[in-house]
């Protein structure tokens, strides 16, 4: 059956692989032929075969006058090839899409298989304490419910020691690493900003509340390969990127959508 549709404009809404499989493209009057060789797509218009010169010039001058006419088209370039530069945009962005979906794929593999939540808490730990002695306090204290968002009232910083900074709760206190951390190191200011303003009824509350998120530093460099392969991808048509972007917005990495990951700065740095 052949594919119909009123305008060029109209081309986006279709499905592409059904118009290559159908092989036959209807604008209003006009049939075009549409062929892929590779990943190569051409279209040129058919029932022009027995047309005489004269005939031929006379549908050019017409459909000039009409491309004129018709908003959202160019009068200087044919149909034919305003059709072609559409539907291999379209087979660029869907190809694009393809190979990043193959790498989200499979870094949620790796979290899955490789990434529990008490992995992600140790983790954690080794940044959020700055040597053993820290960490170890951390550790005794994760399921403490006196170390909660309930109970937190302040932060100071270490007299004479820039590394650390000291977290109150109450009466009770706990050292934590105030350097800066990359790649979802969890201390210094996301550390702090989180003690002060989410909700936790203890330590490892607190700290799993970043599991599976932008703030995992295993799903950061699990993601690595996705935000290579966007780029790749998109390196010969940047204008494409956010395309891209659109149609995998939905897709989880983690705990978190495609869309989200990629508003986030630090994710395609």
């Amino acid at each position: 059956m052949t594919i119909s549709i009123d305008n060029l404009q109209a081309i986006h809404q279709q499905n592409l692989n059904e118009v290559i499989l159908d092989g036959v493209l209807k604008v209003g009057d006009r049939n075009y032929e549409v062929k892929q060789i590779n990943n190569t797509i051409s279209v040129t218009r058919s029932g022009l075969e027995e047309t005489s010169t004269l005939g031929r010039m006379a549908n050019a001058v017409y459909d000039f006058f009409a491309r004129m006419l018709t908003s959202g088209e160019s009068a200087i370039t044919t149909r034919a090839c305003q059709l072609t530069n559409s539907l291999q945009e379209m087979n660029n962005i869907n190809q694009s899409v393809d190979a990043v979906l193959t790498e989200v794929n499979f870094a949620n593999s790796v979290l899955k298989n490789g990434h529990s939540r008490e992995n992600h808490i140790e983790t954690c730990i080794e940044t959020m304490g700055e040597d053993s002695k820290d960490q170890g306090q951390i550790r005794q204290l994760l399921n403490d419910p006196n170390y909660s968002s309930a109970l937190f009232s302040s932060i100071t910083e270490c007299p004479n020691d820039g590394s650390r900074f000291i977290a109150h709760f109450g009466d009770n206190e706990i050292v934590l690493s105030n350097r800066a951390g990359g790649t979802g190191e969890y201390r210094g200011v996301l550390l702090r900003e989180q003690l002060e303003n989410t909700e936790y009824d203890s330590l490892t509350e607190l700290i799993s509340q970043n599991y599976l998120t932008e703030n995992d530093s295993m799903l950061i460099y699990s993601a690595t390969g996705i935000k290579n392969k966007l780029k790749a991808v998109t390196s010969e048509f940047p204008h494409l990127r956010q395309q891209v972007i659109d149609k995998l917005q939905d897709e989880m990495i983690g705990n978190i959508n495609f869309g989200t990951f990629c508003s986030d700065a630090k994710s395609l740095d």
